[in-house]
């Protein structure tokens, strides 16, 4: 069995004969891999009508309307029904959300 001090005195030997060579390796610089599989340009349409959603707020207004609308057009909500569909606009909302600061990080 190989002492701890022993494989990291092996590692160091390893790093100093490496590191070097790293060093005088010309630096290219590289492009960033493609986004998308289709090697097409990335879209921005997304992230506009999600940076508009979440800018004015307008999904969240739609969100509400829609919990409230589904409430009152059944005769008589049941309170498991109105938690899946607080859960649903909360869980629209979330992506919307996040979907802007990924789309829009500045």
């Amino acid at each position: 069995v190989v002492s701890r001090r022993r494989r990291a005195q092996r590692r160091c030997r390893v790093l100093r004969r490496v590191l070097p060579r790293l060093e005088r390796t010309p630096k290219t610089k590289t492009t960033p891999p493609r986004r998308t599989r289709d090697d097409l340009p990335m879209r921005s349409r997304r992230g506009a009508v999600m940076g508009f959603l979440h800018r004015t707020r307008l999904w969240y207004l739609l969100a509400a309307a829609y919990v409230a609308a589904a409430v009152s057009l059944v005769a008589a909500p049941n309170a498991l029904d109105v938690v899946l569909r607080v859960a649903l606009a909360a869980a629209s909302s979330a992506s919307v959300l996040i979907s802007d600061g990924y789309h829009n990080p500045d």
